[in-house]
């Protein structure tokens, strides 16, 4: 899924993992613009979508509706993406 043309290691990293209420999400600073957030069920089902304008360096994710489980979140910005796990307690 990652396409080194179109993502970056290192742009978003999520805290804690596993996580409670509300996931963490830091934005390395030379990103600008537009950032789209998706968390999708493990079958793949969007149970959640975001969209941030002007961001700081980070961006608070609420998931305390989730039941307990395995979910992962995509990051969009620009022409940079990421796709990681985390587990909700």
């Amino acid at each position: 899924m990652d396409d080194p043309a179109n993502s970056e290691e290192g742009l978003f990293s999520i805290t804690p993992n596993p996580v409670g209420e509300i996931l963490h999400l830091a934005i390395q600073e030379n990103l600008k613009g537009e950032l789209l957030i998706e968390v999708f069920s493990p079958d793949g089902r969007m149970l959640l979508q975001d969209q941030k304008f002007n961001y700081p360096g980070e961006v608070n994710i609420p998931v305390q509706h989730l039941p307990a489980g395995l979910y992962f979140v995509k990051f969009i910005s620009g022409n940079y993406f990421d796709l990681q796990f985390f587990l909700k307690n």
